[in-house]
């Protein structure tokens, strides 16, 4: 009964996640912080897969939160950023993180948390704080930003639009009248 009560509550808390995509994050830190390390929680999207993850990091260590407690470790050089699909699981993450570093952590270390709620971080900060860790959060930028990457679409004029249409209708009118004698029906 009890295990099934913790898993009800894990159930509640994965329930009010939210999702900050990997493009979010990026965009986030070219706005806020230009030198950070940067971790992405991929966790999956729904309540019982959430639920199931905070449960196996709070009984083993995931490589994500390893990688995160190699990040925080030199966290006084360059600052560790996280975000995720799921508040829930990233808080977890980052407190497992934190107890697998231990006294390694340093006490001028910043954690830079992006997220949309304060309420689902609230403890993560906390801990965090009490760790010697400076900590920030900060709401995922929305609005688009100019990357490096850019999509090329080429321009046709009228005239080579119309004929690319035309060859189009041209191919789907021969494989239609192929598959039309295919099956023997007559026009």
């Amino acid at each position: 009964m009890h295990k099934l009560c913790f898993l009800f509550i894990l159930l509640i808390l994965a329930g009010c996640s939210t999702i900050v995509t990997p493009k979010q994050g990026i965009n986030t830190l070219k706005v806020y912080h230009q030198q950070t390390s940067f971790i992405y929680v991929d966790a999956a999207n729904n309540e019982i897969s959430n639920a199931l993850i905070i449960a196996s990091l709070k009984l083993t260590s995931s490589t994500t939160s390893e990688a995160l407690g190699i990040m925080l470790k030199t966290s006084n050089i360059t600052p560790a950023a996280i975000a995720g699909k799921s508040n829930a699981v990233t808080a977890q993450t980052i407190k497992r993180a934190m107890e697998d570093a231990g006294s390694n952590l340093p006490k001028n270390g910043k954690l830079i948390i992006i997220g949309n709620t304060l309420e689902d971080f609230n403890d993560t900060i906390e801990y965090a704080k009490q760790a010697g860790l400076l900590v920030d959060l900060l709401s995922p930028v929305t609005n688009t930003i100019e990357t490096d990457t850019q999509i090329i679409i080429p321009k046709y004029t009228n005239n080579q639009t119309e004929r690319l249409n035309q060859q189009m209708q041209q191919q789907s009118n021969q494989q239609m009248n192929q598959l039309l004698q295919g099956s023997g029906f007559k026009k």
